[in-house]
């Protein structure tokens, strides 16, 4: 990540820097939007029926 220009070191302390904020942030974005995807498609009623189903047939085979 130094090499491209993300992180500092000062004082024998890491930081981002302006550009590596905006890359951290940029992937708090992504990942914020792929949790409420995973929440939505585990968690909504139509599919605990798919669910229980996929872990019964794991759990068969331990």
């Amino acid at each position: 990540m130094g090499i491209k220009g993300l992180v500092k070191k000062t004082d024998g302390k890491y930081e981002l820097t302006a550009e590596g904020k905006e890359v951290a942030s940029g992937i708090v974005e992504k990942l914020g939007k792929r949790a409420e995807l995973i929440k939505n498609r585990l968690f909504k009623p139509s599919s605990a029926a798919i669910n229980t189903t996929f872990v019964d047939g794991i759990m068969a085979f331990f």
